[in-house]
């Protein structure tokens, strides 16, 4: 695996960890400083990672939430929040992925 697997792995456990709990503009603000400090290691442009980032943790952190508030009443608290953080995180990196291509072929 190349070194930009591991930058990009470790500064998401970062960001996962700094946000948790901090609502939509905490997570939103860290993921996008995360993708900003990624690139500049990577040695890439930043927008194309901000914009991904930005677009990626909003889907993700509204559909992680609204999954778990839809499935506790029917699979507890506990199952709940690991199936919606799974849920938001997974989207969250299928959509931000997309943009961020969207934005480098525009560029």
């Amino acid at each position: 695996m190349s070194s930009d697997f591991w930058v990009d792995t470790g500064l998401a456990f970062g960001v996962g960890a700094i946000t948790q709990g901090r609502g939509v503009i905490g997570t939103v603000g860290v993921s996008v400083y995360g993708a900003t400090v990624g690139s500049y290691l990577k040695a890439e442009d930043p927008l194309p990672a901000q914009v991904g980032s930005f677009a990626g943790s909003v889907v993700g952190y509204y559909l992680g939430n609204g999954a778990i508030r839809y499935i506790t009443p029917y699979a507890g608290n506990a199952a709940s929040q690991i199936y919606g953080q799974f849920l938001g995180g997974v989207a969250g990196e299928v959509i931000g992925a997309e943009v961020e291509d969207m934005v480098r072929g525009v560029q």
